[in-house]
């Protein structure tokens, strides 16, 4: 502490020096030295201590992790332009298309963050008196921009969970899976509509408190967001489990028909896929959750814990060594990171590499939504399944509904769900044996 002088607030201390008091790891009672919270050191703080050092070589290892993805993202540019001139499959990835935009973008904001964060430790002197919450506290110049780069990651993660969640839970809602009651299906239908105004919420509110500059605001509805799409993503989760659930069983047992797992004419999500990309396509669904899961419970307690370490931070920031508060934010910057690149991984799985192959059924321009891909998938391969028993000699009913001989013939039309739940059944009772 050679540069100890006597201190209330920071705007008692010369130059650069901060105001320390009553912290555990000294004997002073307010006293001016170096920013221990961005590692400053030194007479002058112009030196580099080792939480800075480690703040620029996490930074830099972020950076990298994001850099790949970034080229992935300018190739999905090159297919999205390829198909600007075939509108009917930009329709139909149009939901997973949002997933993937505030993913791309979240990630890049990543970037320019973790840019900032390098910045800010390269310029030690760079250290102004300015008014946050109506507190005068002496912070970097550059921390306001990363106070506006940290809102719009936060955006981008609350739009690109809450897009993935209601194409699961509107799935959910038209697969109509055995033995799920209507009550249920309303709930499942009014959360997700419930998401979207959810969404949108959060965007107005956000942008208040940027302009106003409101970061402890900022921080507690950032927590209680990240905590509500967790919980839409559980609800989102529990459905497709359940639809996972009975197709295995669909699998094992005469005991459903096919018609009970179609959806209705609505087109909730658009997979332009063929049969023999379902079994991966459930596989990636599982994965995408749990490694969001994940994530999201990674930012949300790291985020909390640096929320409230940083409201003291003088006492876990010691001059020397790691400022505590700031590595629960890098910890939380790795969720945020995780998070973004599984929902960008299943954005662009299920959107581009689907929407530049040539399916092996139908018309490529029929829209085919989530719920009728995995009805489809079930139904083709309980047909595979029923052929196999009757070349045996077994008794089981052969049912061979073609989903996509169905659209071609009836939404193009106009035709809506009653309809095509009375062609389902009868198709069924036609092609028993």
């Amino acid at each position: 502490m050679s540069n100890a002088t006597l201190c209330l607030s920071d705007g008692e201390c010369p130059g650069t020096l901060v105001c320390f008091q009553d912290v555990s790891w000294s004997s002073s009672t307010g006293f001016c030295d170096c920013s221990s919270l961005f590692g400053f050191t030194g007479q002058d703080c112009s030196s580099l201590a080792r939480e800075a050092k480690k703040s620029i070589v996490y930074s830099i290892v972020i950076i990298i992790v994001c850099c790949p993805f970034l080229f992935v993202v300018a190739q999905d540019m090159t297919v999205f332009w390829k198909l600007r001139k075939k509108p009917e499959r930009l329709k139909s990835i149009a939901n997973t298309l949002v997933t993937w935009v505030f993913s791309s973008l979240g990630l890049l904001a990543v970037m320019i963050y973790s840019l900032i964060s390098i910045a800010v430790v390269s310029m030690p002197t760079n250290i102004k008196l300015q008014e946050i919450n109506g507190v005068s506290q002496k912070i970097p110049s550059l921390s306001i921009p990363l106070f506006y780069f940290f809102t719009l990651t936060l955006v981008c993660i609350i739009l690109a969970g809450t897009s993935i969640a209601i194409v699961w839970l509107k799935a959910f809602v038209n697969v109509r899976v055995q033995g799920v009651t209507r009550v249920r299906l309303k709930v499942f239908n009014v959360i997700a509509l419930s998401a979207r105004l959810f969404s949108g919420l959060f965007i107005v509110t956000s942008l208040f408190l940027l302009f106003r500059t409101n970061v402890v605001g900022e921080f507690i509805f950032g927590i209680l967001s990240l905590l509500v799409l967790a919980i839409i993503l559980l609800i989102a989760w529990s459905g497709l489990k359940k639809i996972i659930e009975s197709f295995r069983e669909s699998l094992q047992t005469d005991a459903h028909t096919v018609h009970e797992f179609l959806s209705t004419a609505e087109v909730i999500e658009t997979q332009i896929v063929t049969d023999e990309r379902f079994e991966p396509t459930m596989i990636t669904i599982s994965r995408t959750f749990f490694m969001i899961a994940f994530a999201l419970l990674l930012t949300i307690v790291s985020t909390l814990t640096s929320f409230f370490l940083l409201r003291n931070w003088q006492e876990f920031s010691p001059p020397g060594g790691l400022a505590i508060p700031f590595v629960f934010r890098d910890l939380a910057l790795l969720g945020v990171c995780l998070f973004l690149i599984g929902t960008y991984w299943y954005a662009h799985i299920m959107a581009f590499i689907p929407a530049l192959s040539k399916p092996s059924f139908g018309p490529t321009n029929v829209n085919l939504g989530l719920s009728d891909y995995i009805a489809l998938g079930i139904s083709k391969i309980r047909n595979k399944w029923t052929q196999r028993e009757l070349d045996s000699g077994g008794q089981r009913s052969a049912v061979s509904i073609n989903l996509f001989t169905f659209r071609k013939k009836y939404l193009k039309q106009g035709n809506q769900g009653s309809v095509y739940d009375s062609w389902a059944d009868s198709e069924v009772e036609r092609n028993d044996v």
